[in-house]
């Protein structure tokens, strides 16, 4: 469960050399959405997220507070509820991110601040978004449990 161990130890290497991840999340076409480590692999490793998920996980971080580099990353497969059109459309969408290595290095190097925010938000502030999520749901839970029992 030491997941920033897990990436400094053996990750952090893989990630000195790419500037863009296809992140191929948990599940693809079932919900809930979950924050999951191939998704903070990408946010501690400065790459640019295209993500193979669930529809609506980019809205989902960005609701959260991440920057998803809407203004680079053609993010609207994000919105197609069939996985197969959704799956054509992450590489269809963003081919130039995908293949224009040299221009796109620039690209990603001119980033490195919004790099830096989106992991200092998942250091410090992701936790507490979570906990006060987990805490409406279990005060939802046992509103409806003393709504039951009375």
């Amino acid at each position: 469960m030491d997941h920033v161990g897990n990436f400094n130890n053996f990750l952090f290497n893989r990630y000195k050399d790419c500037f863009v991840e296809i992140i191929a999340e948990t599940t693809f076409n079932e919900m809930p959405i979950a924050v999951t480590e191939k998704t903070l692999n990408s946010v501690y490793g400065f790459n640019f997220p295209i993500f193979m998920s669930n529809p609506w996980t980019v809205s989902y971080l960005r609701n959260l507070g991440f920057d998803m580099f809407d203004d680079v990353i053609d993010h609207t497969y994000d919105e197609i509820q069939n996985p197969a059109e959704r799956l054509f459309a992450v590489f269809d969408n963003n081919m130039e991110l995908l293949t224009q290595t040299d221009s796109m290095y620039k690209v990603w190097d001119d980033h490195k601040t919004r790099f830096s925010d989106n992991l200092n938000f998942a250091r410090t502030k992701m936790i507490d978004v979570h906990r006060e999520r987990a805490f409406q749901q279990l005060h939802k839970i046992i509103d409806k449990l003393q709504e039951e029992s009375k």
